[in-house]
């Protein structure tokens, strides 16, 4: 992934040589792996990519993302930052997730694996949600896919990483990553509405995960 789209690599027979070729088409290829995001590729890229499809492949992948009211995601994102806004998240960090459960019945065991996201800042092991944060304040992060699995064990309340196990995703695991904690909490009004009941409460600092 680039900051202008998705490409895949293909080799030139006549220059002898590999060549990033760009692909319209991308969400045809929402199972397909996806094995690098360039460092300088942002949230805000992401939500270009997906501004840019036709109206109704657009809805569709809102839909394959949690979110049918996608678009006002992708508008809110476009809005000026107000004078009190900071960007203050770094990077987001997007990895595979795996849960151990303890199934009593049976003295089973069960292992969830999916694509998750964490908003990072440098210098600090924190891994924090944004998921109540407008998007027009993400546009700037940019995205680290780490290729990496994150082991929890919930039979012990314990967290066990395995930085050097290396894992796959696909497109569309990426994807739903990405957006997962931006429709977390439904539409924008929903969202701020929640953001505002949960400060009067005393309860602000949802942001860390």
């Amino acid at each position: 992934m680039k900051k202008d789209g998705l490409y895949e690599r293909s080799w030139d027979e006549e220059k002898k040589e590999f060549r990033d070729l760009p692909i319209p088409q991308w969400v045809g290829r929402w199972t397909e792996l996806i094995e690098r995001v360039d460092e300088d590729v942002t949230l805000g890229d992401v939500f270009s990519m997906v501004r840019k499809l036709p109206e109704d492949i657009r809805q569709l992948v809102g839909e394959m993302v949690g979110s049918r009211e996608i678009d006002l995601f992708l508008e809110e994102a476009l809005e000026p930052l107000g004078p009190d806004e900071e960007k203050w998240l770094h990077y987001v960090e997007v990895y595979r997730l795996m849960e151990i459960w303890d199934h009593k019945e049976g003295g089973l065991n069960q292992a969830d694996s999916y694509a998750a996201t964490a908003g990072r800042c440098e210098g600090d092991d924190t891994r924090y949600s944004y998921s109540l944060l407008p998007t027009n304040q993400l546009v700037h992060i940019k995205i680290k896919l780490t290729n990496e699995l994150r082991l929890v064990d919930m039979r012990k309340g314990q967290e066990t990483e395995e930085q050097r196990l290396r894992c796959s995703m696909t497109l569309g695991e990426f994807m739903y990553a990405v957006f997962d904690d931006i429709v977390f909490y439904g539409p924008p009004k929903e969202r701020d509405e929640f953001l505002s009941d949960l400060r009067k409460a005393g309860g602000d600092r949802e942001l860390t995960k």
